[in-house]
């Protein structure tokens, strides 16, 4: 066991394994060497703020982010290590600063290539997302609050997946149903442009859920559901379903026009010699030239009423394509050509293409 100050809440190794980062209440650091046989404590550094709370660390280890006020401290571990002045680089703030009531920030979390970082501001009821690079690069004397990704209430935990591409954000109660709280899947490099449009799901996850990991392989989403008493896993497949998989209001483009085209796929010669089973007055043509007859007005009721009408099922008529081939036949039958023939052009009196036959 080793002592600390006021309230330890978060804490972080570095790189290497040799150094521990513990924040407390008090808004101090306290750096732990790893070095002996026993972890002992070595120095404390101030950060600005009145209370730490959740510390991450930037995939290069150079950098260590500690949750405080509305947003974050920055931290240089190598001078933190070495106990050197001017370890704080700078802060983090969101614009609820001034309010003291929303200015409890819980956990921080950085994306992969250490330009972006996020808190969640409990009180809030959202994420802050900041441009860590563009502070490191002005020396924080400008703002780099980029926006706000509203979840549940009271948003606590935070998770990258292995490759940045997604956050995992924990909220303790959800807004439609109080009694359980919720996991937020955000799409990260949406959230650096447009945090407020970058939350792709959301899902119940018990009650009161904190913290949250994600597995090596980034396949499982882990969940302490301290209400439950429950440790919850999720597929982060599943999770992201509805964003990388089908579309959420039904098929787009072509797909969709092959589902409503029952002929397509036949071949030619079957689209050509297939009857149409269509009943006299259902065409839109047919339906508007015999609108005017009283009879036409019953049938197209009876049709609209869904009663059963009887009707003579109308074809095709024959094709060009079909009477060069039964000339063809004919010639070699040695038949006459010169006989009368059903006309092309009586549409509604041509019989089936099955039972036209040549007069000899």
């Amino acid at each position: 066991m080793v002592p600390v100050a006021d309230g330890p809440f978060g804490v972080v190794g570095s790189k290497d394994g040799r150094w521990w980062f513990v924040a407390q209440s008090s808004g101090r650091i306290a750096v732990l060497s790893d070095r002996g046989s026993r972890p002992r404590l070595v120095h404390e550094v101030r950060v600005p703020g009145a209370m730490a709370a959740g510390e991450t660390m930037t995939r290069d280890g150079r950098l260590l982010l500690v949750a405080e006020g509305s947003g974050a401290a920055v931290v240089s571990v190598a001078r933190a290590e070495r106990g050197a002045p001017g370890a704080a680089l700078g802060q983090l703030q969101a614009p609820q600063a001034s309010n003291p009531q929303t200015a409890t920030a819980v956990e921080v979390a950085v994306s992969a290539d250490g330009r972006f970082a996020f808190v969640s501001l409990e009180y809030a009821d959202e994420i802050a997302v900041f441009d860590l690079g563009d502070a490191l690069t002005h020396a924080f004397r400008r703002s780099a609050f980029v926006g706000a990704i509203p979840v549940g209430l009271t948003p606590v935990g935070l998770a990258i997946s292995p490759d940045g591409r997604w956050l995992y954000a924990t909220s303790e109660l959800a807004a439609s149903n109080p009694e359980q709280g919720t996991l937020s899947v955000v799409d990260v490099r949406r959230a650096e442009v447009d945090p407020r449009r970058s939350d792709v799901s959301t899902t119940l996850a018990g009650c009161s859920p904190v913290r949250v990991a994600v597995s090596p392989n980034g396949a499982v989403v882990w969940v302490t559901a301290r209400g439950s008493d429950s440790l919850l896993a999720f597929s982060a497949s599943e999770l992201r379903r509805r964003h990388v998989g089908a579309p959420r209001h039904g098929a787009r483009g072509s797909c969709a026009r092959r589902a409503r085209s029952p002929r397509r796929g036949l071949t030619r010669r079957r689209r050509r010699l297939e009857p149409l089973r269509r009943p006299r007055g259902e065409g839109t043509a047919q339906r508007r030239r015999r609108s005017r007859h009283p009879r036409a007005r019953a049938r197209s009721d009876r049709l609209a009423s869904g009663r059963r009408v009887s009707a003579r099922p109308r074809f095709r008529p024959r094709t060009a394509a079909a009477s060069r081939h039964e000339l063809r036949l004919e010639r070699a039958r040695g038949r006459r050509h010169d006989a009368p023939r059903a006309s092309l052009t009586d549409r509604s009196r041509t019989a089936p293409l099955a039972r036209v036959r040549s007069r000899c």
